[in-house]
C-alpha cells in the first residue's frame, strides 16, 4: 500500500493530497510531481513540503495520479 492520503476539509471545501513517509530529497519529489501534474493537466497546483515530517502536500484530489506516478517510478 502506497502512503498517499486524501484530506477533505468540510468547512473550506478544500481537498489535499498528501504523500507521507518520504525519505530522501522532498523538494526533488515535489518538483517531479509538479512536472507530472503539469504534463497531465497543463496547469500548476499549490504544493507544500514538510521537511520535518517527511511529507509532500498538494491542493487537490490526486490520489490515483500520485499512486500511478509512484508505481511507474518503481515504489
Amino acid at each position: 500500500m502506497l502512503p498517499v492520503y486524501i484530506h477533505h476539509n468540510i468547512k473550506s471545501q478544500v481537498m489535499r493530497t498528501k504523500v507521507a513517509r518520504v525519505d530522501g530529497d522532498l523538494f526533488a519529489l515535489r518538483d517531479d510531481l509538479k512536472k507530472f501534474l503539469f504534463e497531465r493537466y497543463q496547469m500548476d497546483f499549490i504544493s507544500q513540503v514538510g521537511e520535518v515530517y517527511g511529507k509532500v502536500i498538494f491542493r487537490g484530489d490526486f490520489e490515483q495520479d500520485f499512486k500511478e506516478f509512484l508505481i511507474a517510478k518503481g515504489f
